[in-house]
């Protein structure tokens, strides 16, 4: 079966454009909202809000020609199928020829059989926004052209669609205010895509419990409104024993009890702040805070996870663990 895509040459799969078929052993009958008679053919075609569009027409020679399109008026379709002219079957690719000027920038882009299948590689990934729980999915896709018009029209209409450089970048999700557009995704280099997964909520940290918790060796307390703090300086060298964090104040350690949003990042290892600034171990810090006995931290969280770590590692002469209440300086 012979695949052609009808679009722009450049950025394609960013603009409307159409993909034709030929069925050459098909019980298919064709269908749509009406039939219209196109070069003495009778083709039914059909157009829908959402920019996509359907045609199917039935050929003298048994064999059944059909259009998708995707951003394309019931006009424009009209005129593409217009200029439609059927390949002979023995054709190397026995589709179908396309001459036509007058839907601008349109022409046959790609053409191929379907038992040379066209390759590709794509990768996704997922997002949700804070405060408002919008989903949005990015997907990239790179390889042979006709991938890359499949994977636009194989799915519901997504919110932006472009190109970066050889690659196709797909946007699906609601086309809510704020929704990212094609113009925000970037090719990350290493050192970028480290810090973006250094951001509060980044894939890969895990979702961090309202009520306090454990991330690695990091302790950190409930999430809470406000910035109220005590009145005690928190000083010391961020150093990791074990397991365990401590901050480091002269023959001093304390356990450290970090504020919500706070994450630990393995490699290189650096405690990641709310803000998504890192501590890194042997970073001497400044915080307002307190000091409070390992046993009893219920005010700043209920996690039986962290009264456990902090009972155990606590080990100065009081059994206190230091409680970060207010923004770090190193």
């Amino acid at each position: 079966m012979p695949i052609q895509i009808i679009g722009h040459g450049v950025d394609g799969p960013a603009k409307p454009f159409a993909v034709v078929e030929r069925f050459f052993a098909s019980d298919r009958n064709p269908g749509g909202e009406k039939s219209v008679v196109i070069n003495g053919l009778d083709v039914y075609v059909t157009t829908h809000p959402n920019g996509n569009g359907e045609a199917a027409w039935n050929l003298p020679d048994g064999s059944q020609g059909y259009l998708r399109s995707r951003g394309l008026s019931r006009g424009d379709l009209l005129t593409i199928l217009t200029a439609l002219s059927p390949r002979a079957i023995d054709a190397e690719i026995p589709g179908f020829d396309y001459t036509n000027n007058e839907v601008d920038g349109l022409e046959l882009v790609a053409e191929q059989m379907n038992t040379n299948v066209a390759r590709g590689m794509g990768v996704g990934s997922q997002c949700r926004v804070d405060g408002t729980d919008y989903l949005y999915r990015v997907d990239t896709v790179e390889g042979d052209a006709l991938i890359q018009f499949a994977v636009v029209i194989d799915r519901s209409p997504p919110i932006d669609v472009g190109m970066v450089n050889e690659t196709v970048v797909i946007i699906s999700g609601g086309a809510h205010p704020g929704a990212p557009t094609v113009s925000d995704v970037i090719n990350a280099d290493d050192s970028t895509w480290q810090r973006l997964l250094d951001l509060p909520g980044s894939v890969p940290f895990a979702e961090l419990d309202s009520v306090g918790g454990v991330h690695g060796p990091v302790m950190y307390w409930r999430q809470r409104d406000g910035t109220e703090s005590e009145e005690a300086l928190i000083v010391g060298r961020l150093e990791l024993d074990a397991e365990y964090l401590y901050i480091v104040e002269g023959p001093r350690r304390y356990p450290v009890l970090w504020e919500f949003g706070t994450r630990w990042r393995a490699a290189p290892p650096a405690v990641v702040l709310p803000d998504g600034s890192l501590v890194a171990l042997g970073d001497t810090i400044q915080s307002g805070g307190g000091y409070h006995a390992a046993d009893q931290l219920d005010f700043f969280t209920t996690s039986a996870a962290v009264e456990a770590i902090a009972t155990r590692c606590a080990d100065n002469e009081r059994n206190e663990v230091a409680v970060v209440q207010g923004p770090i300086d190193r």
